[in-house]
C-alpha cells in the first residue's frame, strides 16, 4: 500500500491569528467537556495564559509517553502505515491538532489518542472524534474507528466514529467558536472540585 501523500503541516501549535483567529485547537473539544469557561477565558483573554504545575507535570508525562510509544505502538492496533504526532490544520473545518498516533490502513484511517489514566472519560471520545474530522479533511479517506490507549492499563478502548458522533462535534465547534466571537460567558462546570487546581480560577468571579 502506497501511503497518502501528507499536506505540509503548520508549523505552530496554536496557529498564528493572522492565519485564522477563530481556529481552534481539538484539545478545545476536550477542554470544553471538562469546563466550557476555561476555552472562553482561553479565547478571550490570549495573553494571559499561566502554567500550572499540574499542566507542566501533565506535558512532561505526556511527552515521555510519546517517545515510548514511537518506539514500541500499543499491541492490538490495525496494520498499516503509521503516522507519529501528526499535525494537521483543516481550515474548512476551522481546527488544527496533533494526533498522536494515526494508521492508514486499505480501507481507511483510525486514529489513536495516547491517555496517562486509568479510565476512559466522554469528552476525550469528543477530542478523537474531532481528530478524525481533521485527518478525513484533510486526508480525504473515511476514519470510522479510533482507540484511547490507557497507558496505566496497557488497553485499548475501542471508539466507533460514527456519522452521529462526528456531526455533533462539528456542531460544537461552531458553538465555541460562537461563544468566544459574541463574548458569551458560558456556564461553569458543576463540578467544582475541578476549580481548585484552574489556572482561569480568579476570573469566575461570580463563583469566588
Amino acid at each position: 500500500m502506497t501511503p497518502t501523500p501528507e499536506p505540509p503541516p503548520p508549523e505552530t501549535l496554536p496557529l498564528p491569528p493572522e492565519v485564522d483567529p477563530w481556529a481552534l485547537e481539538v484539545g478545545d473539544l476536550k477542554q470544553f467537556g471538562y469546563c466550557p469557561r476555561v476555552v472562553y477565558y482561553r479565547y478571550r483573554f490570549p495573553d494571559f495564559r499561566p502554567e500550572t504545575y499540574k499542566m507542566e507535570s501533565g506535558e512532561s508525562a505526556h511527552e515521555r509517553i510519546r517517545r515510548q510509544m514511537r518506539r514500541r505502538p500499543p499491541r492490538g492496533l490495525p496494520s498499516g502505515h503509521t503516522y507519529h504526532e501528526r499535525l494537521l490544520y483543516a481550515p474548512e473545518l476551522r481546527l488544527v491538532g496533533k494526533i498522536d498516533l494515526l494508521i492508514e490502513t486499505e480501507s481507511g484511517l483510525v486514529v489513536v489518542d495516547y491517555k496517562n489514566a486509568r479510565r476512559a472519560r466522554p469528552n476525550w471520545k469528543d477530542q478523537l472524534a474531532a481528530y478524525a474530522l481533521l485527518a478525513e479533511a484533510t486526508l480525504h479517506k473515511p476514519v470510522q474507528q479510533g482507540y484511547l490507549y490507557l497507558i496505566p492499563l496497557r488497553k485499548l478502548e475501542a471508539v466507533p466514529l460514527t456519522a452521529r458522533r462526528k456531526r455533533t462535534v462539528q456542531e460544537r465547534i461552531a458553538d465555541i467558536i460562537r461563544m468566544i466571537q459574541q463574548e458569551s460567558q458560558p456556564d461553569p462546570t458543576p463540578k467544582r472540585s475541578r476549580c481548585l487546581d484552574c489556572e482561569y480560577r480568579r476570573f469566575c468571579n461570580d463563583l469566588f
